[in-house]
């Protein structure tokens, strides 16, 4: 749920990453794309990234947010427009991804610690699960991220899974906090 720890390496590559702010000259994205894939090589060679957010990207079950006749993962997406391989740490659109791999999901501090705290002190998931819910409806992340409910409702499913819940309990937490 914490970020993941990185080496001295890593965090000088994440310092370029953080110092490119599209749209910005060639150059600038060049070292950015450089960054991103000598990262994800470096974190994919120390297993650092959790299985879940790696499934978040590989596995075609965990793009929630998916439409249309055959749900593909994120991966298969950058595949479909071409990018291939190492190709898709470079491309600017993976960085999103690469922060999510890195930091976990994009809501407060402060909500996180309160839901690992809510899990923690929960000896059954579905008691868990009520719990979480009920504090999430009313801790009002969504005005403090300037997010949708939809983008909102992303990030609580990627919550759940970085508090160990399985899949399918993800699902319906994602799919609760949209019913709000």
């Amino acid at each position: 749920m914490l970020p993941i720890t990185l080496t001295h390496e890593e965090e000088l590559l994440l310092d370029d990453l953080n110092n490119f702010t599209p749209p910005n000259n060639n150059e600038e994205y060049k070292k950015a794309a450089q960054a991103s894939k000598q990262m994800m090589k470096s974190l994919l060679l120390r297993k650092a990234i959790p299985d879940h957010r790696v499934k978040f990207f590989t596995d075609p079950e965990y793009n929630v947010g998916a439409v249309g006749a055959i749900k593909k993962s994120i991966q298969q997406g950058f595949e479909r427009n071409g990018k291939k391989g190492e190709a898709i740490f470079e491309d600017p659109n993976f960085f999103k991804y690469l922060d999510y791999f890195i930091n976990g999901p994009k809501l407060p501090y402060e909500v996180k610690v309160k839901s690992k705290e809510i899990v923690d002190s929960n000896t059954y998931k579905n008691d868990a699960a009520e719990e979480l819910f009920d504090f999430l409806k009313t801790s009002s992340i969504s005005p403090k991220l300037v997010l949708d409910k939809r983008t909102t409702a992303d990030e609580v499913f990627k919550l759940a899974l970085d508090l160990h819940f399985d899949l399918n309990n993800a699902c319906r937490l994602r799919e609760r906090y949209m019913s709000l």
